[in-house]
């Protein structure tokens, strides 16, 4: 057995057999081995997944880590950790969600889904500011799986067929967000969202002349 092995086994033992709730040099421990560029991909992986079971402990150092560092793959690492919390910190994520490093604005698209569901009443000002950052998102990332995500993002915020009835008329750039878009609409549409869909039948894609058939259908079906 090499050294390298035996060492990664031996942490790997030493996650999982910590105690909840872990003690300050627990987390310290957990946090060096998220932070290391070296370490064993399998090793890192438990300690993501205890650092998120431990977020009562873990999110005060993890917060200040994320502020301290320049470490892009560190921040990736802390955003993914942080929007997985059962409690996200809302801060974090608004603060985030526009951030150039793409790994983390995706993490924290990921987690402003989860705010409605996680913190009881948001405020009406941090839900607005993640649906306008959010939209944003929608129309300009330069990576359309996180304009993906922020179309499923913004129907878990804002299921709204007004709001969605006018992005539908402003085209989104990317062919996948569209339909998906479109899928959504069909989803919580009314008559109105029907009547902007139908100009969607003429698209040169048929993919999204096929969605949006269906989306319709959903629609007039609802009203039936």
């Amino acid at each position: 057995m090499s050294d390298d092995f035996s060492q990664s086994w031996q942490k790997l033992n030493q996650i999982r057999s910590l105690p909840s709730p872990p003690e300050s040099a627990a987390i310290s421990f957990l946090i060096f081995i998220l932070s290391s560029p070296d370490e064993n991909e399998l090793v890192q992986t438990a300690a993501v997944h205890a650092l998120i079971r431990f977020e009562d402990s873990s999110s005060s150092p993890l917060l200040s880590l994320f502020d301290e560092t320049s470490d892009t793959a560190i921040q990736s690492r802390i955003s993914f950790v942080l929007s997985r919390f059962k409690s996200v910190p809302s801060s974090f994520i608004e603060k985030n969600i526009c951030h150039p490093n793409s790994f983390v604005r995706k993490n924290c698209v990921y987690g402003a889904g989860q705010i409605q569901n996680q913190i009881q009443n948001p405020t009406q000002i941090l839900v607005s500011s993640l649906i306008q950052k959010l939209t944003v998102i929608l129309y300009e990332d330069p990576d359309p799986t996180i304009s993906f995500e922020a179309a499923e993002t913004l129907f878990r915020l804002n299921p709204d067929p007004s709001f969605f009835n006018r992005i539908l008329q402003k085209r989104v750039p990317d062919i996948h967000v569209l339909n998906k878009i479109i899928e959504i609409s069909g989803e919580i549409g009314d008559l109105s969202t029907a009547e902007v869909l139908k100009s969607y039948l003429s698209d040169p894609d048929d993919r999204i002349v096929g969605t949006t058939c269906l989306s319709i259908q959903k629609i007039q079906m609802k009203k039936k």
